[in-house]
């Protein structure tokens, strides 16, 4: 059974060969102060874009189902995106969610509400980062599969919408109406017209 240094260990170089080198990375602790994540800050994945990515959710691999880690791409500078993200991964490892696409968590509205005045996003949504080639996004590991999600904040009405029809309903949305799911600042997709 390969170990979780080595697990680990393969997650950091697989990040540093797909997006380089971070220029921050930023320590976060989690309910029981135990838990640690951090969330590297890259430059060069997307031109004009901030790209959020976590490192140490591979440790809680067996309770997610998958040694997976998540990013979020902002197309601008918001306060709380890192926190916000590491407190929704902390809360899967608690909660014991197994990871995957169509996955949301609400009420990050309560957790940083000035985030939440500024883009009126109250949920984060986990899902296949299909605007990165796979080679990126799954990678081996000892034979078994890694996975990078994306992460990305929804209002509550497109929060409603997953429960109540699917991510393959709500990514169709995005789809159909030409979402730019990475502007924090984007109206509600339910409210655009497609």
């Amino acid at each position: 059974m390969i170990s979780f240094a080595d697990i680990h260990r393969v997650v950091v170089e697989h990040l540093i060969d797909s997006f380089g080198k971070p220029v921050k990375e930023n320590d976060f602790r989690g309910f029981d102060d135990k838990q640690k994540i951090k969330i590297l800050t890259f430059d060069k994945v997307f031109k004009g874009c901030n790209f959020y990515c976590s490192l140490g959710l591979d440790y809680y691999h067996q309770i997610l189902g998958e040694v997976c880690e998540v990013f979020v791409v902002t197309d601008s500078e918001v306060h709380g995106v890192e926190y916000l993200l590491a407190s929704s991964l902390f809360y899967l490892v608690k909660y014991e969610y197994h990871m995957g696409p169509g996955v949301a968590i609400g009420g990050i509205d309560k957790l940083d509400e000035s985030f939440y005045s500024r883009t009126g996003k109250s949920a984060i949504y986990f899902g296949e980062p299909g605007w990165l080639p796979e080679k990126k996004t799954i990678f081996d590991i000892n034979g078994d599969v890694a996975r990078l999600y994306a992460a990305i904040f929804i209002t509550e009405k497109e929060r409603q919408f997953l429960f109540d029809n699917g991510s393959d309903a709500l990514e169709t949305i995005f789809e159909q109406r030409q979402v730019d799911v990475i502007d924090v600042f984007r109206p509600c997709a339910l409210s655009l017209s497609s």
